[in-house]
């Protein structure tokens, strides 16, 4: 019998997608924490360009890959519909409380808390056959376009409403570039409170949908099989017509206030751009399985201890950034990438050194400890 060999395509996915977050999220520490490389006042038109690249490559495509691996290594946890699903509810309840300790003590912008609350939502689809399996993610997948069609419409109407005046930097904008870490903590506390509605809502719909595709997935063990027209069709459609897509309503999120439109009308095309993401991030998903078959695996130490490379990332970016750390604040847009870049790279650099020793990533054996039956 031959050995089973580890498949690497997942862990350099989980890695690549550890770079998309850090993209998106460092100017939300860096610069300001509710707009990002959104805030304006740009230093100069490079500022703007970089912010236009993170928005067509990295913004609204890499939580989505994360919730489709997510779904996938379920069928890792329970591997066939009669198994028990006590280890997948517990994992997920785990996710709940790593998700709000994160969101409060390292980044107001957390992702587990929903990614556990998608866990225990999605458990049910875990029991399914294939077949209902399939007509579960076809409803879903409709109801949810409905769902954004729906929202698409109520932010275009408050286009017409006047803007409010703006006020200056919010309250957890201040407390990082100018408080105590403890004063950051205080102020992330409440912006979970008053955020994480809208999180749900607003990102909660397509990360079901992700997660249910990745169950599915996992089943037959798509990321292993050999390339094939189906996987062609995928890529050449996700990156021929989801690129451009993502290029031209990219082009108006981020341009859209500085050609005359107000920052409402503006976010039309950032819901637009977050509803089409998807088609890119398949066309990514096989573009990087093809890099993979030729011996590319840039990402894959980071990506298998993900967990632990996630809430690094937070951790880190908190010391470059925040004036309790080194204070980076505030730097141009190409600053705040090159840093994150930086941070992504020594963890990957570090990921290896730790997985040359050990099976599991120090986060990841922890999560195994609670969620041992």
């Amino acid at each position: 019998m031959n050995k089973q060999v580890r498949d690497h395509l997942p862990d350099v996915l989980r890695g690549l997608a550890l770079l998309g977050i850090i993209m998106v999220n460092a100017p939300y520490v860096a610069l300001d924490s509710s707009s990002g490389f959104f805030a304006g006042g740009w230093q100069d038109p490079f500022d703007g360009l970089v912010t236009f690249i993170v928005a067509s490559i990295f913004e609204g495509k890499f939580y989505l890959l994360f919730a489709f691996l997510y779904g996938y290594s379920a069928t890792y946890i329970v591997r066939s519909p009669e198994l028990p699903l006590t280890r997948w509810r517990r994992r997920s309840l785990v996710l709940l409380a790593f998700g709000f300790a994160h969101a409060v003590l390292l980044f107001h912008g957390d992702i587990l808390f929903l990614y556990g609350l998608v866990g225990l939502a999605v458990a049910g689809a875990l029991k399914l056959q294939t077949a209902n399996l399939g007509k579960l993610i076809r409803r879903t997948a409709l109801a949810v376009s409905g769902y954004y069609l729906v929202l698409l419409v109520l932010v275009y109407l408050a286009t017409f409403i006047p803007e409010a005046t703006p006020t200056g930097p919010d309250a957890l904008t201040l407390a990082l570039t100018q408080g105590t870490y403890i004063d950051a903590v205080t102020v992330r506390f409440f912006t979970w409170i008053e955020t994480i509605a809208a999180v749900v809502f607003l990102q909660g719909p397509l990360v079901v949908v992700a997660a249910l595709v990745g169950i599915a997935s996992g089943r037959v063990r798509l990321l292993s099989q050999e390339w094939s027209p189906i996987w062609t069709k995928v890529t050449v459609i996700g990156l021929a017509v989801g690129f451009p897509v993502q290029i031209v309503l990219s082009y108006f999120t981020v341009y859209g206030t500085h050609i005359g439109f107000s920052v409402e009308f503006a976010f039309v095309f950032t819901l637009l751009a977050m509803m089409t993401a998807p088609l890119m991030s398949a066309g990514l998903v096989g573009l990087v399985k093809l890099a993979v078959a030729r011996g590319f695996k840039v990402g894959e130490n980071i990506g298998r201890m993900s967990l632990t490379g996630y809430l690094s990332e937070s951790l880190l970016m908190g010391v470059a950034f925040s004036a309790w750390g080194l204070g980076l604040s505030g730097a141009s847009a190409w600053v705040v990438v090159l840093v994150g870049v930086v941070i992504w790279f020594g963890l990957e650099q570090f990921s290896r050194f730790w997985m040359s020793g050990h099976s599991k990533g120090p986060v990841e054996a922890l999560v195994g400890v609670l969620t041992r039956a």
